[in-house]
């Protein structure tokens, strides 16, 4: 069993890794403190477990469970301090809902659980991980959007904060996400988005226009994003249609 443990509290982690440890089959993959970083981990390690949080920052725990209810092979357990969760929790087919502090027999009877759970039926997974992300937890107030990266028309870094601008139906909205340009650029596929600036990344299949002095490309919003001369040859070559800058 390869297990994930999501808690932002680092006590509770270490008390899901003490109880795991006497189980030999157990190889626990990763830990993460928010939903943010967990939904990533699951794209990366390919847990078949998960062992989770409810309320947490960077994306709720019921919220993350159900942006990842499309993985047949992946198991969901709740570990919370609060009890009125419990129905929402099974809702999206969690395995079990655990109340903190946990008892060793209702620790026992989850295992016995997951085992017990068979595989929900589904096309076949490649069998490496997923190299890049296919949703990004994104926060609006108090509500967290499991936003998937193909609405995503571009991302303009302010210093240690990122403005992500989300396109559907309706129109935009810009979320403000703490992160950097460089390291969210590493986890989408290069193929979907272009850097064209040092602070600006933007989604090849929404832009719709190139103009000159200065080089600046025009996303379908209507937002410009600025072309620097580092990356201009690149840029070039990705819009051809667009015409030569």
């Amino acid at each position: 069993m390869k297990v994930l443990i999501v808690d932002d509290e680092a006590l509770a982690r270490e008390a899901v890794r003490l109880r795991l440890a006497t189980y030999a089959d157990v190889t626990i993959v990763g830990e993460a403190d928010n939903g943010s970083d967990a939904l990533v981990l699951i794209d990366h390690l390919q847990p078949d477990t998960v062992f989770l949080d409810i309320e947490m920052p960077g994306g709720n725990g019921l919220d993350l469970a159900k942006a990842v209810a499309d993985r047949a092979h992946l198991k969901v357990v709740f570990i919370t301090a609060y009890a009125n969760y419990a129905h929402q929790a099974f809702r999206v087919d969690a395995v079990d809902y655990l109340l903190k502090p946990i008892r060793d027999d209702q620790f026992a009877d989850m295992m016995a659980k997951c085992r017990r759970r068979p595989v929900k039926t589904a096309p076949p997974r490649p069998s490496e991980p997923e190299r890049y992300l296919a949703r990004l937890a994104l926060k609006e107030g108090e509500e967290t959007h499991m936003v998937p990266v193909t609405r995503i028309e571009s991302i303009v870094s302010a210093g240690d904060y990122l403005c992500i601008r989300v396109f559907d139906d309706r129109g935009t909205k810009v979320f403000i996400h703490r992160a950097t340009l460089k390291k969210l650029e590493t986890l989408l596929d290069p193929n979907l988005f272009q850097r064209c600036h040092r602070s600006h990344l933007v989604n090849i299949q929404r832009i719709g226009a190139f103009t000159r002095e200065p080089d600046t490309l025009v996303a379908l919003s209507g937002e410009a994003h600025p072309v620097s001369r580092r990356f201009l040859a690149r840029v070039k070559s990705r819009f051809p249609r667009l015409g030569q800058p």
